[in-house]
């Protein structure tokens, strides 16, 4: 097997492992050039030696974590324990992803996002700000999670797409003062209560009624003490 990168003896050591510097000893993808520096890896194991995968910047990769197919890991990401990113996902910034987690398709996570536990997660989404996804939740599909979201079970989140003549993609999010957030693709972000307030200076006719059923139902859906009526 033709190798894509080899470690240098540039290395750093980071919780008593030492990281070794990689260099590309081909071009990989459109962007890495032969002789161009990459990230910080402990061993082989961690990045494959075959498809585009490159971790770029001071990223770290380490453990038993692997970085696979076209996935790329940049800036001064760390990926650690067991995790798998794979596909075209791209982690990046100050991104942390760590545990059990699996990350496939076309995924981006970046800010200063946490993933770890066994989390799956796939698809579009889009991980950012502060955010914290763990347990063993999924997350798949068009949802952009972030600010100081924390998300620990499926319940924890909830998307509705193909709102009005755009096609909105709307996510819905618990926080870590356990208060719901919205995010909608077209760059929306506040409470329930402000995006009704919001929807109805901007939409009407279907739309807006449409709106206004669809909050109704999340923060029902959001109410724990609905859930233990449900229990």
């Amino acid at each position: 097997m033709n190798r894509k990168y080899e470690l240098t003896n540039d290395s750093i050591t980071v919780e008593s492992k030492k990281l070794h510097r990689i260099r590309a000893l081909v071009n990989v993808g459109l962007t890495v050039k032969v002789g161009d520096l990459g990230g910080y890896i402990e061993r082989e194991y961690n990045l494959s030696q075959t498809g585009d995968a490159w971790i770029g910047d001071n990223a770290k990769v380490y453990g038993n974590a692997r970085i696979l197919e076209n996935a790329f890991v940049s800036d001064d990401a760390q990926i650690y324990d067991c995790a798998t990113i794979c596909g075209n996902a791209h982690v990046g910034e100050n991104a942390q992803v760590y545990g059990l987690v699996y990350m496939d398709d076309h995924v981006v996570v970046r800010g200063n996002a946490q993933i770890y536990d066994g989390v799956h997660i796939l698809g579009n989404s889009n991980v950012f700000g502060d955010a914290q996804i763990c347990g063993t939740t999924l997350v798949y599909g068009d949802p952009r999670i972030g600010s100081d979201a924390l998300v620990q079970c499926d319940d924890d989140y909830a998307i509705v797409k193909g709102l009005g003549s755009n096609h909105n993609v709307v996510t819905f999010f618990r926080c870590t003062d356990g208060c719901v957030k919205v995010i909608t693709r077209g760059h929306f972000e506040g409470t329930i209560d402000e995006f009704r307030e919001c929807a109805l200076r901007v939409y009407k006719g279907k739309v807006i009624t449409e709106i206004l059923l669809m909050t109704n139902l999340m923060e029902m859906h959001f109410d724990s003490n609905w859930r233990e009526l449900d229990d």
